[in-house]
């Protein structure tokens, strides 16, 4: 008997792209246990469109109408709990067109609206939990196959993802090394632009673009999450996602505390994906942007000390301080108009960030409120 694999699918807004996600998990030749969509809180008909396609759900490669889709629809609390009776005996007398939808009502962010279906998939005794954005799809159709061989041939490991692609072809960061102080000191002041080639050959990049040379499994810090292949027993060891990683640095954090915990993380070369990347969020966008800063900090305050926090928080200070004054007089010389550019706004959330952390370290009260506080405050709004 094949294992049990839960396929979560996140929406938020993007109902376009969930349903070509859906169509390609539904042609999918491996035997899929669930397949869960989580609509995040959407501000758009993105849940009334999903069920209307359900209903009617064309085939993008015949152009020829299917038959309908058997679509189980749980409130977020019902899914926690396990779903309903009624909707799980419905789901086990379907074939293998059918789907939950989960309505959680608000916006968790990536990891408390993935969690929402985690709870549900581990409820129902699920073996395997694919994380999939709904903006990636498989490139071949034996892709999850291979995922699901190899987390059956290694019992050591945790979790394994894919190589990614964009839809030109084009190859994608894949996988990643764990942050480190060294790492962001580097992006903040790129000196080692200075120095010879030769001498960067050991550096380990923080995102990496695989080289197409390899084609084994590659033993990783943290696999990409766009396509993610986690063991139950891994979650249920290590937790689940820290939602208060609202968007980004997610998949690192897991995976750190996977390898705390002895388990392994993998990249498979041969199973491809294409993702579009920034479905939800334009991965141009300002907001990106900083919604990774947010979680950068966050996850520096959680997995390092209070010395390499105060480093961390210092190179950011610094960083921003001088692009923030390069730029003030610029707009004085009148170079500018004073309106700040995407990048500014980067900036001047970087200086607000590393200025709040700097007072949070800080051993005083002031005002009766704990500076910890005030910077958790600052982190939150900015």
């Amino acid at each position: 008997m094949p294992p049990k694999i839960a396929i979560l699918i996140l929406n938020w807004n993007g109902w376009e792209d969930t349903l070509c996600c859906l169509e390609s998990v539904l042609r999918l030749p491996l035997p899929v246990w669930r397949t869960i969509v989580i609509d995040n809180g959407s501000g758009n008909d993105s849940v009334s469109k999903i069920l209307e396609w359900a209903q009617c759900p064309p085939d993008s490669l015949s152009g020829r109408t299917q038959q309908p889709v058997n679509v189980i629809t749980y409130d977020r609390v019902t899914a926690e709990r396990g779903g309903s009776a009624e909707g799980e005996e419905s789901l086990a007398d379907s074939g293998p067109r059918k789907f939950v939808l989960i309505k959680t009502g608000s916006n968790f962010g990536f990891a408390g609206g993935n969690n929402i279906g985690i709870r549900y998939a581990l409820a129902q005794g699920a073996e395997y939990i694919l994380l999939l954005n709904n903006d990636a799809y498989f490139r071949s159709p034996d892709a999850l196959a291979a995922m699901v061989g190899f987390m059956e041939r290694t019992p050591s490991a945790g979790a394994c993802g894919g190589r990614y692609f964009y839809p030109n072809g084009e190859p994608q960061q894949s996988y990643g090394n764990f942050p480190t102080l060294l790492r962001i000191l580097a992006y903040l002041f790129p000196l080692y632009k200075l120095l010879p080639p030769q001498w960067l050959k050991g550096f380990r990049r923080s995102n990496v673009i695989p080289d197409e040379r390899v084609t084994e499994p590659l033993l990783v810090d943290w696999p990409s999450g766009a396509c993610l292949l986690v063991r139950a027993e891994a979650i249920e060891d290590v937790g689940m996602l820290d939602d208060r990683f609202f968007l980004y640095m997610e998949e690192p954090d897991w995976c750190l505390r996977m390898k705390k915990q002895d388990w392994d993380r993998y990249y498979l070369p041969q199973a491809e994906v294409i993702h579009a990347f920034g479905g939800s969020v334009n991965k141009t966008s300002t907001s990106m942007r900083q919604y990774h800063l947010e979680s950068q900090f966050k996850y520096f305050r959680k997995h390092f000390p209070a010395p390499a926090m105060a480093v961390f928080a210092a190179g950011y200070f610094v960083r921003s301080s001088f692009s923030l004054l390069s730029w003030r007089l610029s707009c004085i010389a009148g170079e500018h108009s004073g309106q700040p550019s995407p990048d500014i706004q980067f900036w001047q959330q970087a200086w607000r960030l590393s200025a709040a952390e700097f007072r949070s370290l800080l051993p005083a009260r002031v005002g009766g409120q704990s500076q910890t506080t005030a910077a958790s405050t600052a982190v939150r709004t900015t």
